[in-house]
């Protein structure tokens, strides 16, 4: 989501039973972004934490995301 790209799987029948649930749950999401974000630019660019593991990109007013990659809690200031 941070750049706007879909992320691809390489799945057998197999792994696609057992992620299916996962992988759409994601799509519900990342899909009425990526229709808002398509054919735009990217404005803005941000590392939010130091250890970089928290991030945001912004495509046109509006249009943000923020991505925490770690598994600690973030709060954006005020």
């Amino acid at each position: 989501m941070l750049y706007n790209v879909p992320t691809l799987y390489h799945l057998d029948s197999k792994e696609w039973e057992n992620n299916k649930k996962i992988i759409t749950s994601y799509l519900k999401i990342w899909l009425p972004f990526h229709e808002k974000a398509v054919q735009k630019e990217m404005t803005n660019n941000k590392i939010l934490t130091k250890d970089l593991t928290v991030q945001s990109t912004e495509f046109v007013k509006n249009v943000k995301v923020i991505v925490n990659f770690s598994d600690k809690k973030f709060q954006l200031p005020k």
